[in-house]
């Protein structure tokens, strides 16, 4: 448009118009640069550059509009207007974007707006045109000022006085001076937000609560603001001491300066992370912290952090990890005392005393309750942290009487704690003595009371600092407490039904052996086994009361070896120290046999000694209040017999009486039984002896008598048969005697055996005619396996047993039937086997069979003949060897067999 008011000229004006237009653009661009670079009033030097741009384009106004903050209304910012132009900025303020949408969006866009003939603007832009018309616009330039890469606004020429095209020229001048703007409008808009943002970061840095600070690269701090000097006690002027290792927890350094290496390496993610921190007076300070990396010239040279306190809410969740952890704990414990067995309950005590003592962070932590005898305490259970000494053997039987200071307290239930061993007051120097023995500073104990009765107490040691008790250590404790308690309750509960069952099971025993056996060794045995395991004791007899000697003798014993058991002299009668137990027939309980070693005999003394034997407990045998013997059970080192386990010996002794009386009974009723047995025998051995002695002797007379009779001559062959037969009736004879003797020296046990090696076969083959001649009517079979180990045997005698039962077959056996004898042998062991078919043995007489002189009612058909000695001397024999004989009817037929059994081995 500049172009239209200058008149043409010819080729060489052009020229020199053009040169002249071009060195005033220049000219015109270079001081519209100079004007914004470094200008203080940037307003000021975007009104004189759209006069200069102005009057270059030969324009009537130059004007800049601005949007205002949120892009809704826009409104004229600067203006110019060549002389004789009405001003328009005053009415052009903050109109309403929406109301010009032709012409906003073409801005937006970033698109010029060329406007020769504002009469001819599309209809699409009827209000613009109206707007421009209003202001006697005929022609305008209009170009979008981008701030920041965004539309903000726009710059103009406009014409009132003519229409017309506007130049490349002008264009190019309206573009630079757009740019030139939005360039020092986004530097004004950059220092102002940054004057801002320093205002604010000031005020922030002054005013915040949280804690603004900057370190350099090695964690010295270079700057803080006040809130972090209040917090950590700190003075301004100690601001260059200061170092991060001051301040962060060792165990957080690390992390702090990890995050440190990771900004400058730029690897880091803006995120927040915890430190534990410390003020000045050692106050735990828990801060979250955001840092970021300072720069200068490109190149790290610290770190710009925002810490905020969150210590509050470190102990809230502290507090609340706390108490799950408690709550877990209670629920882990309780779960696991109720589902333990009692032999599991010391276990789990201790695993209870390790994780209730981690927990409170304590040193140690242990149960006591009283001994049986409620004068002193012992530590039953005991946990001890790393490096802790133990004290639960140093802590047993422990008087309590010396302790009242804090026994008292417990025994009303009441809690006590000692944050300070030495303060304790001069009323407690006992107490402060038995602590500072085991090196505790501070001491808590809970009562541990069942059904309101105190047993004993909890307790928690802190050896290597002192320390208070907050109100979570002592529930915890008085939990823990009653767990424990209600297990040891629960565990004495059931063991004391376990021992009394167990108890009550012996008894029984001892009582079915006083009813299924009169043996009084094996009562007084089974009886002392009883007792000892009943009693977890290893020191137990018996006395039994001998008549010759009027003196107490001990029969039976436990825990000391017979060679000293021979030394122990008899209990004396008129021992005075004895009197209860046998004028009164009382029990007698001694404590502590040490006090009565000066009055012990010197052997039974030296017992005491060396087993270590403490008390005793004697319990009288009576009978229709006569003294049969003493029963007696002795503990070892600090054990002392309770109540009921003296009321359980008198028990056993009172059964252990009336097994003494009736063994006394039989003994008297045997002896005449005996008495009894040995007439009838004497008659039995009398009548068969007579009865077998006769018919020899009977027969030897006669034919002795015939043969000297003087008026008789006998041939020679009649002679012959007769001292043949009287021959015979002789063998008869001695085989009788013979057998007397044998079977005199089985029962009196004088019988001696004559051992040799020899094989069965060889035993038989000399054997075999003789077998065979005394099985002459019968059908004898011998089954002997060719290879048979040797045998240490009396041979004489092993052929005397196979004879006699040869013998026993053929005088049972119906004339022409079997009889079979064979060997076998197993497991070391050889057997022997007569069988016959005779008359099966009723089932009762199987073993009596083998008792002297038995003889049983057989088939009269059947005439017998001897004593009834065999088989008892047979038996005799037998087990002289180590071997065992027997009868057996055989199965599903008539008959008997005959067995016996010899080791291969020397018995």
């Amino acid at each position: 448009m500049a172009s239209s008011r200058r008149k043409s000229a010819g080729g060489g004006g052009r020229s020199k118009e053009s040169l002249t237009a071009r060195l005033l653009f220049e000219q015109c661009v270079a001081q519209t640069c100079s004007r914004f670079v470094g200008a203080y009033d940037i307003d000021e030097a975007i009104t004189a550059s759209l006069a200069d741009i102005g009057k270059l384009s030969c324009a009537d106004r130059a004007y800049l509009f601005l949007m205002d903050e949120g892009g809704l209304t826009i409104s004229n910012t600067h203006e110019w207007c060549a002389e004789g132009v009405q001003p328009q900025i005053a009415r052009l303020q903050h109109l309403p974007a929406d109301m010009f949408g032709w012409w906003m969006a073409k801005i937006r866009k970033g698109e010029t707006i060329h406007i020769p003939d504002v009469s001819r603007m599309p209809p699409e832009a009827r209000v613009e045109r109206e707007l421009l018309e209003s202001q006697d616009i005929k022609a305008l330039l209009v170009l979008p000022l981008f701030i920041g890469g965004k539309a903000e606004g726009f710059i103009g020429f406009d014409n009132v006085s003519r229409t017309g095209d506007w130049t490349e020229a002008d264009l190019a001048l309206l573009r630079m001076l757009s740019e030139t703007i939005g360039t020092a409008l986004e530097r004004k808009r950059s220092e102002r937000l940054l004057a801002e943002s320093e205002r604010r970061y000031r005020d922030l840095f002054e005013n915040a609560n949280d804690y603004i600070y900057t370190h350099d690269l090695e964690g010295n701090f270079t700057s803080a603001n006040p809130a972090a000097f209040r917090a950590y006690g700190y003075a301004p002027e100690e601001l260059p001491k200061l170092n991060l290792s001051r301040i962060v927890d060792p165990q957080y350094l690390p992390i702090a300066f990890k995050m440190i290496q990771e900004k400058v390496m730029g690897n880091a993610e803006n995120r927040p992370f915890e430190l534990l921190t410390y003020a000045r007076d050692g106050r735990p300070i828990w801060v979250e912290v955001n840092v970021r990396l300072l720069e200068q010239n490109g190149k790290p040279i610290g770190i710009h952090g925002i810490a905020r306190d969150i210590t509050a809410r470190k102990e809230a969740e502290q507090a609340l990890q706390h108490r799950l952890a408690f709550e877990r704990l209670i629920a882990s414990q309780s779960t696991a005392f109720i589902n333990s067995p009692p032999e599991e309950v010391d276990e789990g005590i201790n695993g209870a005393l390790r994780e209730v003592g981690q927990f409170a962070g304590v040193d140690r932590s242990y149960v006591a309750l009283f001994d049986p005898d409620p004068a002193y305490m012992s530590i039953t259970h005991e946990w001890c942290a790393d490096g802790i000494a133990p004290q639960i053997a140093n802590l047993q039987h422990v008087a309590i009487e010396p302790l009242a200071w804090c026994i008292e307290p417990l025994k009303r239930l009441e809690v006590v704690q000692i944050p300070r061993v030495k303060a304790l007051p001069p009323g407690a120097a006992a107490v402060r003595a038995l602590f500072e023995f085991q090196s505790i500073q501070s001491v808590v104990l809970v009562p541990l009371n069942y059904g309101g009765t105190f047993l004993g107490f909890i307790g928690f040691d802190s050896v290597r600092t002192e320390r208070g008790w907050s109100a979570d250590d002592l529930a915890l404790l008085r939990m823990v407490g009653e767990m424990i308690m209600n297990a040891i309750v629960r565990k004495q509960t059931e063991e004391k039904a376990r021992r009394r069952n167990k108890e009550l099971a012996a008894l029984s025993m001892i009582s079915q052996t006083v009813a299924q056996t009169m043996d009084l060794e094996r009562i007084l045995k089974e009886a002392l086994n009883k007792t000892a395991e009943m009693l977890n004791v290893t020191h137990t007899g018996f006395y039994l009361f001998d008549e010759a000697r009027q003196a107490l003798v001990l029969a039976v014993h436990q825990g000391i070896s017979d060679e000293r058991a021979e030394g122990i002299a008899p209990l004396n009668l008129a021992d005075p120290n004895l009197a209860d137990l046998v004028r009164f027939k009382k029990p007698l309980f001694l404590e502590s046999l040490s006090g009565f070693l000066p009055a012990l005999p010197e052997a039974t003394a030296a017992v005491v000694l060396e087993q270590r034997l403490k008390s005793i407990m004697l319990v009288p045998l009576i009978s229709k209040d006569k003294l049969l013997g003493v029963m007696f059970a002795c503990t070892q080192d600090e054990r002392v017999f309770t109540p009921e386990e003296r009321d359980l010996l008198v028990t056993v002794g009172y059964q252990v009486s009336t097994a003494v009386e009736n063994a006394q009974l039989l003994k008297e009723a045997s002896r005449a039984m005996a008495l009894e047995e040995t007439d009838r025998l004497r008659s039995a051995f009398l009548a068969a002896v007579s009865h077998e002695l006769r018919t020899p002797i009977t027969c030897i007379k006669g034919l002795a008598s015939s043969l000297i009779l003087p008026d008789v001559a006998w041939d020679e062959e009649t002679q012959r048969d007769f001292l043949a037969t009287i021959d015979r009736e002789s063998d008869r004879l001695a085989r009788i005697v013979n057998d007397i003797l044998d079977m005199s020296k089985i029962e009196v046990g004088a019988m001696k055996l004559m051992r040799s090696k020899a094989t069965v076969g060889e035993i038989i083959g000399n054997l075999r005619a003789a077998m065979e001649s005394i099985a002459l009517n019968h059908r004898l079979t011998v089954s002997v396996p060719e290879e048979l180990p040797a045998l240490s045997v009396d041979v004489p005698r092993i052929k005397q047993v196979i004879v006699n039962l040869i013998e026993n077959a053929v005088s049972r056996a119906p004339q022409g039937s079997e009889i079979a004898f064979s060997v076998s042998h197993r497991d070391r062991v050889l057997e022997v086997a007569v069988s016959d078919r005779g008359e099966r043995i009723p089932t009762e007489e199987t073993e009596r069979i083998f008792s002297p002189f038995h003889r049983i009612e057989e088939n009269t058909q059947l005439r017998r003949s001897g004593v009834g000695l065999k088989l008892a001397i047979c038996k005799g024999i037998v087990e002289a060897h180590g071997g065992r004989i027997w009868a057996e009817n055989l199965p599903r037929s008539e008959g008997v067999v005959f067995r016996f059994t010899l080791p291969l081995e020397p018995a």
